[in-house]
């Protein structure tokens, strides 16, 4: 299966994939602290539930009278790259990333850096 688009929604970004054993989709909102997920049994079922996590995102917000997190800026020197890992792997790092208050992107992304350095 070829790779399925980025989505867009309200200046957010998400990446949705799908899963191999199961044939569910799911995916992440990109760019922001909190770890913020959805799925569904099909990629429109999970396109849906992304615009639904965003909106549920932002009413949390404004429920608090508060400001959400501004979605990150469009950089254009990133680069994608698409990993295809174990659940229990992804399970970890989403834990591990939630816990420093980053997304998993910028979990492993700070990982990669850290360790691609000369005596990292």
């Amino acid at each position: 299966m070829g790779g399925l688009p980025m989505l867009h929604h309200r200046g957010y970004s998400g990446r949705i994939e799908r899963e191999r054993e199961t044939g569910q989709f799911h995916g992440e909102v990109l760019g922001t602290h909190g770890l913020i997920t959805f799925q569904g049994q099909t990629a429109e079922d999970a396109e849906a539930a992304f615009r639904d996590a965003i909106d549920d995102y932002l009413a949390f917000w404004a429920e608090r009278g508060e400001v959400p997190e501004e979605p990150p800026a469009e950089d254009s020197s990133a680069e994608t790259l698409v990993l295809h890992v174990p659940q229990a792997l992804h399970q970890t790092l989403a834990s591990r990333a939630r816990h420093e208050g980053k997304s998993v992107s910028e979990f492993v992304v700070d990982w990669l850096s850290q360790s691609a350095r000369p005596g990292g």
